[in-house]
């Protein structure tokens, strides 16, 4: 319950306690007056008025409504009350009323109430003396009357208002105790049933532990046998793993000279492309001489047939020239001819025409013989021209073979740059596999210590558990003990919370 809640419920109980006031106030106030020979207004003001505050009050208290308003209401309607009580009939037991009015406020334990009440009081006596003066304040018509009033009033609040802090006070300790019993007996609660908890968890624990000590009593005669099975079948194991031993001792040697031949195969793998790369080398070298000599064949080639041109127009001159030598032969002829018809007058033109024939016979002679020499050069040129063809085509071939042979050795030296790069993967493989051999001989080794001393341990075992039977018998023993006692602690737990509740 929160704070607000417990201020209205202490605000429900002091309006439930103010109701049966009033009307006790509202009875007590009528039968007084009855037969105290008050006016009959007197009595019907008081009837209606104290009743219908009463009334207020009730619905108040049984609706729970207007809870908080309900002191202020009070505080107005007594105020009113006494007004209307002293109109009808001004005498000095009007007085009465507020005092009334000061212990009835003091119900609510709200001091600022009191204080309001008590300078309300003040108020309306001096308003009372003022307009009633005499006829109300009859032996007390002065200021000393009035103050001697208002002094006992004032006592009387002060009292009041120190009885209410007081009350106040208490409610507030006596709140912080019951917060801090209930606070105790919550935890001290807490504790029991964690101590019921514990109990209980401790007698479940001690019959599973009962029950598994019968099992482990068997399991340990079982164990005992397994142990010397176990015993057995490790000495057999120990001298599986010696021979293992010597085995993996000689795959590690066999792995060790593998790997040395794959070391000298890589190296000579690495000498062979260092090979091939210079006869690649070469060829690429070869190949642009090749290229060379192909141009010169080329140019020489185009030589030939200027030079083969040269010699058909040779020997076109030739057969001009043979043609002149024929027509000079026969000028000459018919010059001799002319000669020998003039006599001795044509004699000196017939040795000129005679010499001309002979010029003439003397160049077809040598045109002839040149042509003769000019069909052979013609001939051999040809031969050369051909031959020079052919090394041509050759050479086209021998260029071609060489780009073959160069991509060939292209091809070799990447198939041998691979080849490498496998052989050295192979390598390297090789030499893991010889470090993990000799890593598995030395773990085969300590594998041979360790089993050995598994061997030794285990017959310790198998000795051991012998002993530990009795050992669970002992324990089984002091279960009993400890279920009587947890049987014992059960009890007192079930007292302790059936005290608490």
């Amino acid at each position: 319950m929160n704070t607000k809640d417990e201020k209205l419920k202490i605000e429900m109980q002091q309006n439930i306690i103010a109701t049966k006031v009033l009307w006790i106030s509202v009875v007590l106030g009528v039968i007084c007056n009855y037969f105290g020979g008050s006016p009959t207004e007197v009595i019907i003001v008081l009837l209606s008025l104290g009743a219908f505050v009463a009334i207020l009050f009730t619905f108040i208290s049984i609706k729970k409504v207007f809870i908080s308003w309900a002191k202020y209401l009070a505080f107005g309607g007594l105020i009113l009350h006494a007004i209307i009580i002293t109109h009808v009939d001004p005498r000095l037991n009007s007085v009465f009323l507020l005092f009334f009015n000061l212990i009835f406020i003091s119900l609510f334990l709200k001091k600022s109430l009191i204080i309001f009440t008590y300078i309300a009081n003040i108020i309306m006596i001096f308003a009372f003396y003022y307009i009633y003066g005499e006829s109300m304040f009859s032996g007390y018509n002065n200021m000393q009357g009035l103050l001697i009033i208002l002094f006992y009033m004032g006592l009387g609040c002060v009292i009041l208002y120190e009885l209410i802090s007081h009350i106040i006070k208490l409610q507030k300790d006596t709140k912080e105790q019951y917060l801090e019993v209930e606070e105790s007996s919550s935890f001290l609660h807490n504790i029991l049933n964690r101590i019921s908890d514990s109990v209980q968890f401790l007698n479940n624990f001690s019959i599973q532990v009962k029950e598994d000590m019968v099992l482990a009593a068997k399991a340990s005669e079982e164990m005992s046998a397994s142990f010397s099975e176990v015993a057995v079948s490790t000495e057999e194991q120990l001298s599986s793993a010696e021979s293992i031993n010597k085995y993996m001792d000689i795959n590690y040697q066999h792995t060790t000279t593998i790997v040395d031949a794959s070391k000298e195969l890589k190296q000579l793998a690495v000498d062979n492309t260092k090979l091939i790369d210079s006869g690649n080398e070469n060829l690429h070298q070869m190949a642009d001489k090749i290229s060379m000599l192909d141009e010169i064949i080329n140019e020489t080639a185009e030589l030939m047939k200027e030079f083969n041109n040269q010699n058909k127009n040779i020997e076109e001159i030739l057969v001009s020239i043979k043609s002149i030598a024929g027509q000079t032969n026969l000028l000459s002829l018919n010059a001799s001819i002319e000669a020998a018809r003039a006599g001795e007058q044509g004699k000196g033109f017939n040795v000129v025409a005679d010499e001309i024939r002979k010029l003439a016979e003397s160049s077809a002679e040598s045109v002839e013989m040149i042509g003769q020499i000019l069909s052979k050069v013609i001939s051999k040129s040809s031969e050369v021209a051909e031959k020079i063809y052919f090394g041509q085509s050759v050479m086209d071939e021998s260029q071609q073979y060489t780009n073959l042979t160069i991509d060939n050795f292209e091809q070799i030296s990447n198939f041998n740059s691979h080849v490498s790069e496998h052989i050295k993967n192979i390598y390297d493989k090789l030499y893991d596999l010889n470090n993990n051999s000799k890593v598995i001989a030395d773990q085969t080794k300590e594998i041979t210590t360790s089993t050995g001393n598994i061997n030794e341990s285990i017959t310790g075992i198998a000795a051991n558990a012998d002993g530990q039977n009795q050992q669970m018998q002992n324990i089984s023993k002091n279960l009993n003990e400890l279920e009587d006692l947890i049987e014992d602690l059960t009890n007192l737990t079930k007292q302790s919370i059936h005290i608490k509740k």
